[in-house]
């Protein structure tokens, strides 16, 4: 079920993020009982399905502050108000809680693309909206991003460690781009080959404009101007994209 607080007025031309929501997430079988660890533990662990979205919303906002090796088990037992060793319990590692702060982020951006791109559009319409939430997902996603951007190698140990991570994190596939292209410039004579290798063209494409993209750009134009323009551009062309002007 998608938060309401992910459904209401979404737009992808917000300049604000809403944190993700961290409820109802899959947890381990919870009890009170005695956990081993290097710090030893006096009394049994009060342990709740309440405490590891807790733990991950405060690993979250410490991931945005401050650098990923930088940041301790005492910091994130710290910012969530838990005892080290109920935040160990739950995860096994920093990049765990790394990867599932970043799987529900995903999941909220996910929320939001659903959300957008609903309702009786035409294919081409379809497929502009999809592209502009792909050229956005930097912004829908500021965890990944920081990472991506500032920490490229924690990012690799990520995919290395979880193998799926990558594949997981497509918000959308190119056989899907591929249909939609299919639809929006029908009649064509691609061969299905070629629309399955443009679509996966546009989802690298959208992804590098995405995680490197600034707000203003360095020509100062705004994240929402250029998203739009770039989205007009791809789909209508230049003829059919008046915030360029008329052709000579």
């Amino acid at each position: 079920m998608i938060p309401k607080a992910i459904t209401e007025n979404f737009d992808p031309d917000v300049t604000e993020v809403d944190p993700p929501q961290f409820d109802g997430l899959e947890d381990r079988p919870t009890e009170s009982f005695n956990v081993t660890f290097s710090q030893p533990v006096t009394e049994p662990l009060f342990l709740d399905d309440t405490q590891r979205p807790v733990i991950l919303k405060a690993a979250y906002s410490l991931f945005l502050r401050h650098s990923f090796h930088s940041i301790t088990w005492e910091d994130v037992a710290r910012e969530s108000e838990q005892p080290v060793q109920v935040v160990r319990y739950w995860f096994d590692t920093k990049l765990e809680i790394l990867k599932d702060a970043i799987l529900i982020e995903h999941q909220d951006y996910l929320a939001k693309i659903k959300l957008w791109t609903k309702g009786d559009l035409s294919p081409r319409e379809k497929l502009r909206r999809y592209l502009r939430t792909l050229l956005l997902r930097a912004h829908q996603m500021p965890l990944l991003t920081l990472i991506l951007r500032e920490d490229p190698e924690v990012y690799y140990a990520l995919t290395r460690e979880y193998d799926d991570l990558k594949l997981q994190l497509q918000p959308i596939s190119a056989e899907m781009l591929a249909e939609l292209m299919d639809e929006a410039a029908a009649p064509h004579e691609w061969p299905s080959e070629d629309l399955v290798m443009r679509g996966q063209l546009l989802l690298e494409f959208s992804h590098i404009i995405s995680v490197y993209l600034r707000d203003p750009s360095p020509s100062g134009i705004a994240r929402k101007s250029f998203t739009k323009i770039l989205a007009d551009l791809i789909i209508d062309g230049i003829d059919g994209c008046p915030e360029l002007g008329s052709p000579p």
